[in-house]
């Protein structure tokens, strides 16, 4: 379950890098908001396996 989480805020924190990179913001506005919303759907998976039993 660690490296899922990881995995997925790993993935939205590179996704959001390449797109401040594309829209050439000065500070890392969607790096962060990428973050955060994978961060929202690895905690959503988590809490939905660990309810499961």
């Amino acid at each position: 379950m660690a490296f899922q989480m990881a995995a997925i805020i790993g993935i939205g924190a590179y996704l959001g890098s390449r797109l401040d990179a594309k829209f050439q913001f000065e500070k890392a506005y969607l790096t962060a908001a990428c973050a955060i919303i994978a961060l929202a759907i690895a905690l959503y998976l988590i809490l939905k396996d660990v309810s499961r039993g």
